[in-house]
């Protein structure tokens, strides 16, 4: 926009008091009259640039985008190179829904003013929603260092740096945006949901309470009350936090709600429940049923059917990332006689992986992690069936399932617990890793495929032990634990505790994600493992490229009781490394339990922490009870690659019946 003052000063030369006035009203936002005190100035003065663009950026803001496109050709026509008038050109291409367009116009308007503080600001606001962070910090900063005091810049600023995982950066972002205006609730709203990441509860709960004593709003005070935290210091506190939650829920299940834009203010609050070693699905059925009753999403325009029936897979994470490893070789393999393969990425993700992924599909559709725009996305493919591949991991797409788009509706076990969602039809998962009475753990009606879930395609890094490298001592038991540090229960400690008191040379290895998890690890170990807190180590987070020598540089690899390792256990098992692990009372804690009975292996599944310990130290210090174990992971690890054969026929199995019976239940409803 052409800032009010030289739209003044040229006024008084070219135009007269018409177009003063118009650009003192709309400084003063007051769209009607100035609008009109600008018409009436074009009449007087047709070739005036600025007026045509205060025309186009008043119908801009009334939503008349045809309008506002003929004011700034005429504005771009008669002064071509004016940068003010290109940025608003882009907002109106973004507005209209031609996005690379509006990057493309961004772009150029950069390259030539490298500190045009609103195309910086613009462009980097869209690259976070891209998911481009790192040129999105790079743009916000430039605008910010032009325009210092920009609240919403600050904010921009901070989710692109937290996505980032530039955790302290995002933090004095927000706080900066609060300092400019101190009743931003965003702001307040923003810095309560990066403490509660860097786990300090105290400080997450009382920002919330002070959003909430200047105003409610619905989607705060749902977060408010599902407020947990990450890390507990015993099973006692999480059933505590766990009772309160469900009081809470209780409260609200009486309580008039409405979330107007959900993914923005609500998120994924309960992400981190998962890993609490508890039955989730009365906590989830609860919060399904408040959020179904209080998110009331506005109609979107009717499809027409294609002409075969479209299942679409739906997720943020199709990239590389664990569940894009998981479901690659799925998509890419899945038999298509009957139907085709959609696919819905929540995110504009540009990586191998990524492309790999579109590939595999017929229809491959990539949005921002925009609800809006997934919503018509999804909807203007007309599936007959979505599968959301990893709910519960991303705003999004949890927001997509709590509503109906599809005839049948269904979640897989890339986040494995139930959704809770009464909008969902089926749980995906696998009589090799559901305990006999899994159903009850399940607000949908569970499937259990008479094969592992997904398919394995193996590494192409190399595996080799490298121990130096990672700071291993030779004379060092390695007892590796990979998995992310949120999934370590309180009951784990016990379980390191025993091993490492069983083996004078143990050295339990843990990898750093975030810094501030990694001390309230450090806090946690030093009051329940005293003596034994010194001998927990923390190695920095590495590539997919390296993982694979670090895995092979363990002595042993430690699975995590409750919530087991998945995509690493495949690795693991890859890498020829003993592990230990567990079968838990959920599916998502017999996940590697669950790979060992498809490769017929025994010695790994423990039964408590002692005999976990008595295990996992055998294959450390008996050498020849790990070179026996080690012969048989490579002599049966090659089954992995021969899922194909389960696999594949039984998802075609059960997409060709699901639907067939939602074509038969069509038939009825229209003959009724």
């Amino acid at each position: 926009m052409a800032q009010p003052s030289r739209l003044q000063r040229n006024a008084r030369k070219r135009s007269g008091n018409h177009a003063e006035r118009a650009a003192e009203r709309f400084a003063a936002g007051d769209p009607v009259q100035a609008e009109k005190h600008c018409r009436r100035a074009l009449a007087q003065w047709p070739a005036h640039p600025d007026l045509w663009h205060l025309l186009a950026a008043l119908r801009l803001a009334a939503a008349d985008l045809p309008a506002a496109e003929t004011a700034i050709e005429r504005a771009r026509k008669l002064a071509p190179g004016d940068a003010d008038y290109a940025n608003t050109e882009a907002l109106i291409l973004e507005r209209s829904g031609a996005e690379e367009a509006a990057v493309a116009a961004w772009c150029a308007v950069v390259a030539r003013a490298p500190d045009h503080a609103d195309a910086c600001y613009n462009l980097g606001r869209l690259l976070v929603a891209r998911g481009q962070f790192v040129a999105a910090i790079a743009l916000l900063e430039r605008a910010l260092a032009v325009r210092p005091r920009w609240a919403d810049a600050c904010k921009n600023l901070g989710i692109a740096q937290f996505r980032n995982g530039q955790h302290l950066a995002a933090e004095r972002a927000f706080s900066a945006a609060l300092h400019i205006d101190a009743n931003d609730r965003d702001s307040r709203i923003n810095l309560a949901r990066l403490r509660h990441e860097a786990d300090d509860y105290a400080g997450a709960f009382a920002l919330y309470r002070a959003v909430l004593a200047h105003g409610i709003d619905d989607a705060t005070l749902l977060r408010f009350a599902l407020l947990t935290p990450i890390f507990c210091d015993d099973a006692a506190a999480i059933a505590e936090h766990r009772a309160r939650v469900m009081a809470n829920l209780a409260g609200l299940a009486a309580r008039p709600l409405a979330l107007d834009d959900p993914v923005r203010t609500l998120g994924t609050p309960t992400f981190y429940t998962a890993y609490q070693g508890l039955d989730d699905c009365a906590l989830m059925s609860a919060l399904g049923d408040v959020i179904v009753r209080a998110w009331r999403p506005p109609a979107l325009p009717t499809a027409s059917r294609p002409l075969r029936p479209r299942i679409a897979f739906v997720s943020a994470h199709f990239k590389a990332h664990t569940i894009g490893r998981l479901y690659a070789p799925l998509l890419e393999r899945l038999p298509r006689d009957g139907f085709d393969v959609a696919v819905l990425s929540l995110g504009r993700h540009d990586d191998a992986l990524a492309r790999r992924i579109a590939d595999a599909a017929e229809i491959s559709v990539a949005v921002p992690e925009d609800l809006t725009a997934a919503r018509h996305a999804l909807a203007a493919l007309a599936p007959a069936i979505i599968v959301y591949c990893d709910l519960g991991m991303d705003p999004v797409s949890s927001y997509l399932a709590a509503e109906r788009l599809a005839p049948v509706q269904c979640v897989t076990w890339g986040h494995p617990l139930t959704s809770g969602l009464d909008t969902l039809d089926y749980f995906l998962s696998s009589t090799l890793i559901e305990p006999a009475a899994g159903a009850r753990h399940y607000r949908e009606t569970l499937i259990s495929l008479p094969c592992w879930p997904v398919l394995y395609d193996p590494p192409t890094s190399a595996i080799g032990p490298a121990r130096a490298k990672f700071g291993f001592a030779a004379h060092e038991h390695i007892y590796l634990c990979p998995q992310s540090l949120f999934k370590l229960h309180p009951d784990f400690d016990d379980y390191l505790a025993a091993i490492l008191r069983a083996d004078d040379a143990a050295v339990v290895v843990l990898i750093e994600t975030r810094a501030a998890w990694r001390q309230r690890l450090e806090a946690r170990f030093a009051r329940r493992l005293p003596d034994l807190a010194l001998r927990i180590r923390f190695v920095a987070a590495v590539g997919a490229d390296v993982f694979m020598s670090l895995l092979a540089s363990a002595d042993v690899v430690l699975d995590t009781p409750y919530f087991s390792g998945g995509y690493t256990t495949f690795e693991t098992i890859w890498a020829e490394t003993p592990f230990v692990t567990t079968r838990g009372a959920f599916m998502r804690g017999r996940v590697s339990a669950g790979l060992c009975d498809l490769l017929d292996l025994t010695d790994p599944i423990a039964d408590g922490s002692a005999d976990y310990a008595a295990r996992a130290v055998r294959f450390a210090c008996d050498r020849t009870a790990r070179d026996q174990f080690v012969s048989l992971l490579a002599a049966r690890k090659h089954r992995l690659l021969a899922l194909d054969a389960s696999v594949l026929p039984a998802y075609r199995a059960f997409f060709v019946n699901t639907l067939a019976s939602a074509e038969q239940r069509r038939h009825r409803s229209a003959s009724a």
